[in-house]
């Protein structure tokens, strides 16, 4: 088990059109149901472009970061269900994908996620192209639970990406 540090470093803009500075973030402890994951790519969206270059919806120095990001599996939160912690073992390395933008942004060393959001292990694809897929899979997955309010789960592979819908 790697230790988990009481800080770590995000990527934030201090200002607009300023250069991006690293910022020394606090890491909080788990919650039930959440995994800790150590980052090691992230992908931009459009949107951290607006935010670092006009300042949209930004309260500087504010951390950025898309949706995705993909790394190393460090630690569980506690009151995990069993299934959960067979499933992850220290070292996995996976995908995530959250949908609460402004809650915890992607560009930090260390992210903690709630299990339930969009985690998954990369088959064949390599760590970093599952960051950048992960997001767009899952917003296109998001559009046909709309459309489709049947219940039933939608089963969809993305360039043999496991999604484990």
């Amino acid at each position: 088990m790697v230790a988990i540090p009481q800080t770590h470093k995000a990527v934030a803009t201090p200002a607009k059109r300023a250069p991006l500075i690293l910022l020394d973030r606090e890491t909080k402890p788990l919650r039930p149901g959440e995994v800790l994951i150590l980052n090691e790519w992230t992908a931009s969206c459009p949107l951290d472009l607006h935010r670092a270059d006009g300042g949209l919806l930004c309260n500087h120095p504010e951390v950025m970061g898309g949706d995705g990001a993909a790394g190393t599996f460090v630690d569980v939160g506690p009151d995990q269900s069993p299934e959960d912690t067979e499933r992850l073992k220290p070292g996995d390395k996976m995908g995530l994908y959250r949908n609460e933008f402004f809650k915890e942004k992607m560009q930090r060393e260390i992210v903690p996620t709630l299990l339930e959001q969009g985690i998954i292990k990369p088959n064949k694809q390599k760590v970093v192209e599952g960051a950048t897929m992960l997001e767009r899979a899952q917003k296109a997955i998001d559009l046909l639970r709309k459309r489709d309010p049947s219940g039933e789960r939608l089963v969809w592979r993305v360039s043999d990406l496991d999604l484990k819908l």
